[in-house]
């Protein structure tokens, strides 16, 4: 569960970030708000199963590994917090 969740997680930053990130003018921006609000629920949904099975969970919300590497566990109100 752990696993499979923080790589859902992963994946959704990754997207956040590269929609954030590109130049691209065949993006239209109602592409871009659409699945940056995906990307941002999939994230939220994971981090909602995450905090009700283990509690307290690191909250990363960057794909730089040398940001999330040693992570500490984020009390569960400030998970609740970013998933609203």
């Amino acid at each position: 569960m752990w696993s499979s969740a923080y790589n859902a997680v992963y994946n959704s930053n990754a997207v956040i970030e590269g929609i954030a990130a590109s130049k691209s003018e065949k993006l239209h921006d109602n592409v871009r708000q659409k699945i940056t609000a995906e990307a941002k629920f999939v994230r939220a949904f994971s981090y909602f199963y995450l905090v009700n099975f283990f509690g307290d969970v690191p909250l990363a919300l960057t794909t730089d590994f040398n940001k999330t590497i040693n992570m500490t566990r984020t009390p569960k109100a400030e998970v609740y917090s970013q998933i609203i």
